[in-house]
């Protein structure tokens, strides 16, 4: 019995020396965990440069977003602002016939509607066009 186990002990570290691998190997395998080692380095500073652009452009978009958003504000006030008086003025006229009546005469008679009733149609809110 002992020499059964004497004699496997031997052949295994008979083969466990043969799985063992040569210097030839070793330094391949040393070469291409460098080359691979280099091409992530690389890849890595390549990302690393894309995403230092694609950080400057989205700032870029954010400002430009920041400049888009205050146009809009500042076009929202104006049209409020111009609702509100058109609504106004609409009230005023109403409760002033005459003033309505001597409006349209105005606005249709002279050069001050500049053609508008051939750009906007008929002139009557919301606007429609009759063609």
């Amino acid at each position: 019995m002992v020499r059964v186990g004497s004699l496997l002990m031997i052949c295994a570290s008979v083969a466990v020396a043969q799985n063992q691998p040569t210097l030839e190997q070793l330094q391949k395998s040393y070469e291409e965990s460098l080359v691979q080692l280099k091409a992530a380095q690389d890849r890595k500073n390549e990302l690393a440069m894309e995403n230092q652009k694609l950080q400057k452009r989205i700032q870029e978009l954010e400002s430009e977003r920041q400049h888009l958003q205050e146009q809009i504000q500042t076009l929202e006030n104006r049209s409020y602002f111009l609702r509100e008086h058109y609504a106004s003025w609409q009230a005023f006229l109403d409760i002033h016939p005459s003033v309505q009546a001597m409006w349209s005469v105005y606005f249709k008679g002279t050069s001050a509607n500049f053609g508008l009733t051939e750009i906007l149609g008929d002139g009557q809110w919301p606007f429609s066009y009759e063609g």
